[in-house]
């Protein structure tokens, strides 16, 4: 079995209706017979559960998927309350491929995560930001998962990285002519995507 990590603030105040439907579109991927899947939401205090549940199997490779409010430096609960960061919880997430979708993360945090151990990190170096209307939020939720599929599929997080990248441009393709505005947040999301760690990581490393 393969551990499979979710933290997703699906009570926060601005977005938490979306990161619940990521959670969602997630728990799709994990096969219940190959994945041991725990998931961290709703009112939990995240800065306590986190390291609780993901030093209960970081001695090996694992997945932590992320959803959530974030800076260049901290993963936040409800936009402002740190529950990871370059000084907190930070080695608990040794051996872990991340795929955190929050804002800035990827500039600072996502680097030093690889420097603690974690073995490979995709996410974003700029703001993320979605569109819930005129028929746009599925396709933002599909942005913000795809990439998990393409790796539980058997792709190099190279290849995740690419694949997401391809799936922005899909997006900007097909809002571009009737709502130029969206199209334009997710080229602006598809150019802060950026991957630190191991880019050859498969599957494999998780048996």
């Amino acid at each position: 079995m393969i551990n499979a990590l979710i933290v997703s603030d699906t009570k926060d105040p601005e977005l938490g209706n979306f990161f619940q439907e990521c959670k969602e579109n997630t728990a799709l991927f994990l096969d219940s017979e190959k994945f041991h899947e725990i998931t961290i939401d709703g009112k939990s205090v995240f800065s306590i559960l986190l390291p609780i549940k993901a030093n209960k199997f970081n001695a090996k490779p694992f997945l932590f998927i992320n959803y959530s409010h974030g800076n260049e430096e901290q993963l936040l609960q409800n936009g402002n309350e740190e529950y990871l960061s370059l000084t907190t919880n930070i080695e608990c997430l040794k051996n872990a491929f991340i795929y955190c979708y929050a804002c800035k993360a990827g500039k600072t945090l996502g680097k030093e995560m690889c420097n603690n151990g974690a073995l490979c990190f995709i996410g974003y170096n700029a703001d993320v930001i979605i569109q819930e209307y005129f028929n746009a939020k599925d396709a933002f939720v599909d942005c913000a998962t795809h990439g998990l599929s393409t790796f539980i599929n058997g792709a190099t997080t190279k290849q995740v990285y690419t694949s997401i990248k391809e799936k922005y441009t899909e997006c900007i393709d097909e809002f571009y002519l009737n709502d130029m505005p969206t199209a334009s947040l997710f080229m602006i999301n598809r150019d802060a995507l950026c991957i630190h760690g191991n880019e050859n990581l498969t599957m494999n490393d998780f048996s």
